[in-house]
């Protein structure tokens, strides 16, 4: 205790210096807790299922259909028969977020975002449920009633925590839906499997029917090991088993099933990027150390006679280290007393940005592992930049000193040496830090300057739901007309358009090929597809054409269907010959095959991600459409109140509010690379 009084009445007697050190040490300690916070619930803390080392990821890896890791229905159904290795499968739709919903609340129409889940989702992950009870299998046949489970936080935001919403029914989409449970706190399926998706309100029950195997891939599938089971072995009873079902079943074309451990399909991505940061940050906290440690050498020289005289009342070396220890320690404490509450904001910040699309950092918190990092953290600085002072003062010689300080120098050759390699080694450090930064911000911004072949700049995006039922194709069609007409004619917006999906993100993919093409069973190309309504999609967009033409209301239902592709899918399917006026065949089985004609050539767009290439892609006209896209002449906040009054005079039962500008969805694309350049930086 007295080493502690009397270091308190040192640092007091130094003001200046103590601010400069606690300060220093307040940046570097609660920096490294914040990041610690992000990398402890991104890579670090177990998912939030039972057991979770024993869930794995089951993706489709056949690259030539450009598929997002999904498989078919029936590939499902047939890995459940006869796997011997999992005690249970689930899945989602991964094309859930493309279903609108929309509540009645107070009078007015409130989106809501739901997720589809087959009967075993939850009992897959290991999920007990808050309320109520799980999905049944009579709920999950077709046309059986409508069941759904809602998200804790729904619960309690719409209906007030009401333990008698279970057993109830909800009005969604003006169809009745049965509440049978209630979600636990812990689980979030939007962190967790859909990051940067909206948030999910509730799960509905999956009704299966072999009808979907029409619609390809649609399964993201969850598999529980059954213990002692490893993946390899999962991995080798699964490779025989597709075999087999290639070999029986040539119509579901060419497919697999990679197992990896969901942990790494969640943020395995970024561990390699997080590592480089948390190393990046723990080199500026050195730096710091390194600083300190020059100014205590610095200042052992004005403590000379203090410490002079205190060995000659007879302490030892060991006494004085101890006190210069916990001088050290003292200001190391200070420092992550005051980091701490910069840790927080800087965690909080970057936990409840919205444009980041990072799995699991919505749960980044200070908690109690990072409070014992950030006292680790503490006790690690400080015997890091206090140790070698320490040790360097409390060799002086009495006499020496004497003699040193007589003549007026203040400088040991030995303690001169020491701060000369302290310089040397803080100039090294930074020389790193600099140099892996500019790498890191130069790989960013060749990210960012990617041809997307599309220009998100200056357009925005709003999710249009009808809320009604169409007796024909003529009165959709009328419908979605007239909305195009009356956004067209207001001021600022220079073209409109409405699309099923977004730059970006997921489309469908059908089996293809030029007509008069022969194919093995099989081995049919996967192509994207994308449908778009009126004449102006690829304007609205900025996607240059090529050849040939836009889209005309006249192609709505023709025969053949006309298309427009992109370059990749003209050059791959037609090499050599002029994509324009050739016919395509779709096959689809059981359904029979359609002919499209190709009407127009468009440059590619990097419309499923950013870096990987691009696959065919072709469009098709199809009144309707779930994005209502506008582009303005002018800056953005200009159209959008007069683009809600219009929506809301048209139809109002239709939610308005919900705008995304298409910039926003490459913010979430690069969001991950983003987060680690901005705190690196």
């Amino acid at each position: 205790m007295n080493d502690l009084r009397f270091a308190f009445r040192h640092l007091l007697k130094n003001p200046g210096f103590t601010a400069v050190a606690v300060l220093t040490l307040a940046l570097g300690i609660g920096v490294n807790t914040a990041i610690f916070s992000v990398v402890n619930a991104v890579l670090l803390r177990p998912l939030p299922f039972r057991e979770p080392d024993q869930l794995v990821w089951i993706a489709n890896p056949v690259p030539s259909d450009g598929l997002p890791g999904l498989t078919r229905r029936s590939n499902l159904v047939d890995w459940k028969e006869s796997n011997h290795s999992f005690e249970n499968l689930g899945a989602y739709i991964g094309f859930s977020e493309r279903i609108s919903y929309t509540m009645i609340e107070h009078g007015e129409p409130v989106r809501v975002e739901g997720a589809v889940v087959t009967e075993s989702f939850l009992e897959t992950l290991g999920v007990t449920l808050r309320l109520g009870r799980g999905f049944l299998a009579e709920e999950c046949r077709a046309k059986a009633p409508r069941a759904i489970l809602l998200t804790e936080r729904f619960w309690k935001d719409r209906f007030q925590a009401d333990a008698g919403i279970v057993g109830k029914s909800v009005t969604i989409n003006n169809v009745s839906w049965s509440v049978v449970g209630i979600l636990p706190a812990s689980f979030d399926f939007s962190s967790v499997l859909t990051p940067g998706a909206r948030v999910v309100d509730f799960l509905r029950a999956f009704q299966d029917t072999p009808r979907y195997d029409n619609f390809g891939n649609l399964m993201a599938v969850v598999g529980r090991l059954k213990p002692g089971v490893t993946a390899a072995a999962a991995q080798a009873e699964l490779d025989v088993s597709n075999q087999q079902l290639r070999e029986a079943h040539p119509e579901r074309g060419n497919f697999g099933a990679r197992v990896t451990p969901l942990r790494d399909r969640v943020s395995g991505s970024l561990r390699q990027p997080f590592i480089v940061l948390s190393a990046a940050v723990l080199c500026v906290l050195l730096i710091a150390c390194v600083n300190l440690s020059n100014l205590l050498l610095a200042r052992g020289a004005v403590r000379q006679k203090e410490l002079a005289v205190r060995v000659a009342l007879g302490a030892g070396r060991a006494r004085l280290i101890r006190q210069l220890l916990t001088e050290s320690l003292l200001l190391s404490s200070c420092g992550a007393l005051l980091g701490l509450p910069i840790a927080y904001l800087t965690t909080t910040v970057v936990a409840n940005s919205p444009a980041l699309s990072i799995p699991l950092l919505q749960n980044a918190r200070v908690d109690a592992a990072a409070l014992t990092f950030t006292v680790v953290a503490a006790l690690a600085t400080g015997l890091i930049f206090g140790l070698a002072p320490a040790l360097q003062l409390s060799r002086a010689n009495l006499e020496e000193v004497l003699k040193e300080g007589s003549r007026g120098s203040s400088h040991g050759r030995g303690r001169l040496g020491l701060r000369q390699g302290l310089i040397v080694s803080e100039v090294a450090l930074a020389c790193v830090l600099l140099i892996g930064a500019g790498l890191l911000i130069r790989s960013f911004a060749r990210l960012l300057e990617v041809d997307f072949g599309f220009r998100p700049a200056g357009a925005a995006a709003w999710r249009i739901v009808p809320n009604r039922e169409f007796a024909t194709r003529q009165q959709e069609a009328s419908f979605y007309r007239e909305l195009l007409d009356r956004v067209r004619v207001l001021p600022g917006v220079e073209s409109v358009t409405l699309a099923a999906t977004l730059p970006l993100e997921l489309s469908d993919v059908v089996r293809a090929h030029p007509k008069g093409a022969t194919y093995r069973p099989g081995e049919l190309p996967g192509v994207f597809v994308r449908e778009a309504a009126g004449s102006d999609y690829f304007k609205t967009l900025g996607i240059p054409l090529r050849a040939g033409r836009d889209f005309e209301p006249l192609d709505a239902g023709s025969t053949p269907m006309a298309i427009v592709v992109n370059e990749t899918m003209a050059r791959n399917f037609w090499p050599g010959r002029d994509a324009v006026g050739q016919t395509l065949v779709l096959v689809n089985p059981p359904d029979p095959e359609v002919d499209c004609q190709v009407v127009g050539v468009v440059a590619d767009a990097r419309q499923s991600a950013l870096e990987p290439t691009v696959g065919p892609e072709m469009f098709m006209f199809h009144w309707g459409g779930r994005q209502l896209i506008v582009r303005s002449g002018g800056p953005l906040r200009v159209i959008v109140p007069a683009v809600r009054s219009a929506l809301h005079e048209f139809n109002p039962s239709m939610p308005e509010d919900e705008v995304q500008p298409l910039e926003q969805i490459v913010e979430r694309v690069v969001s991950p690379k983003r987060l680690v350049t901005r705190l690196l930086a």
